[in-house]
């Protein structure tokens, strides 16, 4: 699963908002596609929504997602800053309650 997005954080009160696009693929190379996008508290984990929004092969017109929780305990930032913002890659955990789908 690749899981890129956006982050902002204020680093006044430490909250938090992100969102992105995930690429879920299965062993027979059929993809899933996916956004996503969450409010938190930064060091703590953000909540939002998860919605699966397409795929090939058997994932074509999928649809489905749920609420999920996401953390990321460890940042790689980037040696320079772009304008007002830092780039950074984070590793982490993410976790879907009730995840529903439906092929058609």
């Amino acid at each position: 699963m690749l899981c890129p997005g956006m982050m902002e954080v204020n680093l006044t009160d430490g909250a938090q908002s992100a969102e992105g696009r995930c690429i879920i693929a299965a062993p027979s190379g059929d993809r899933v596609y996916a956004t996503w996008n969450c409010t938190g508290v930064h060091w703590v984990g953000c909540t939002g929504k998860f919605t699966l929004v397409g795929g090939t092969g058997k994932f074509k017109d999928i649809t489905g997602g749920g609420d999920f929780q996401m953390r990321s305990d460890v940042v790689e930032y980037a040696s320079k800053l772009q304008g007002d913002s830092l780039e950074a890659a984070a590793v982490g955990m993410a976790e879907w309650p009730a995840l529903r789908y439906k092929l058609p």
